[in-house]
């Protein structure tokens, strides 16, 4: 039997280890936060004690046989659920599968604390951390390669008259092969859609961004994909209105 100081020692240090991978996602306002990875820790520890110590006054009862790894191994199974609710697909591209496996591995972290095995929560939680801070500018300075070949899909809306020729002498210039060129118009109102091949597509990025600065154009967005594959965009300056545009992550 566990003391009521070991368990709540246990429920404690889940608690703040799950805290601590929820503020990561939290940061990056994900589908699963703060509260989310904080409850699935605690919770999953809380059931591992369950499992492990819940049915000692019964143990050696006549006919009752207990296996302590039952209600815990449902966890496992169980929590795919949940992140299967933060797992999102939008145009083709899946999203949220970083934070399903957050979760997941939260869990883990919860059982393993319920379960006494303090320090390899405490590494497991710090590894985590490791990986989601790290891996993403990793993975943003893969997919920055300068030897790539990458898409570039523009699109700007704008007022009549505002020069967008330069948008396409500009990607001339900088040596894009122009695939797509579409122009549309309703009123007095221009939207212009582009999509080029280039090796240097950031650089045409932030040639191209600064045409936020005019006043006539009313929302500009660029995305950049994949060499590998024309479905996984990278939103180097998601869509804005007034002429104005952020770095996306």
């Amino acid at each position: 039997m566990i003391s009521l100081q070991t368990a709540l020692i246990r429920l404690g240090l889940a608690l703040v280890l799950g805290a601590l991978v929820g503020l990561e996602r939290e940061r990056g306002e994900r589908a699963a936060g703060l509260r989310t990875h904080t409850l699935v820790a605690l919770g999953s520890c809380l059931t591992m004690l369950v499992s492990a110590f819940g049915f000692a006054d019964i143990l050696g009862t006549r006919a009752v046989e207990l296996d302590p790894s039952r209600i815990a191994a449902q966890v496992v199974s169980g929590i795919g659920f949940l992140g299967a609710g933060t797992i999102l697909l939008h145009k083709e591209v899946v999203k949220g599968l970083t934070t399903a496996a957050a979760v997941w591995v939260v869990a883990a972290i919860g059982l393993a604390c319920g379960a006494g095995l303090l320090l390899e929560a405490i590494a497991t939680t710090f590894l985590t951390i490791i990986v989601l801070t790290l891996l993403q500018p990793l993975r943003q300075h893969l997919l920055r390669n300068p030897g790539a070949v990458h898409t570039l899909r523009v699109k700007v809306s704008a007022t009549e008259g505002t020069p967008l020729e330069r948008i396409y002498d500009t990607c001339i210039r900088a040596g894009a092969k122009v695939e797509n060129f579409e122009v549309q118009l309703i009123d007095d109102k221009q939207t212009l859609n582009i999509e080029c091949a280039t090796k240097g597509a950031f650089q045409l990025a932030q040639e191209l961004i600064t045409l936020r600065k005019d006043p006539a154009v009313e929302s500009l967005s660029i995305n950049l994909y994949s060499p590998k594959s024309a479905n996984a965009p990278f939103p180097l300056f998601p869509e804005s209105s007034n002429g104005e545009a952020q770095e996306g992550q």
